[in-house]
């Protein structure tokens, strides 16, 4: 004859499952967020930096040359 299984020690076997996998899942979160984090953090910096680089250039082309000035006494 098979030996019934209490179900006490089925439902304590699953409390300790739930909780490692809690645990796993928050120390994933805090291993993978700094990651992800940094991710987007230079992914924002480098369009930025895109950004800031293609205004210099529009800036050097659209540069207007100014005539001269000339000082009083100066000729």
């Amino acid at each position: 004859m098979k030996k019934r299984v209490n179900s006490h020690k089925i439902w304590e076997i699953r409390a300790i499952f739930k909780k490692l996998v809690l645990l796993f899942a928050i120390y994933g979160a805090m291993l993978i967020g700094p990651v992800v984090f940094t991710f987007v953090y230079y992914i924002q910096a480098t369009r930025f930096q895109e950004k800031a680089l293609r205004e210099i250039e529009m800036d050097e082309k659209q540069k207007v040359k100014l005539p001269s000035i000339v000082l009083r006494g100066e000729e």
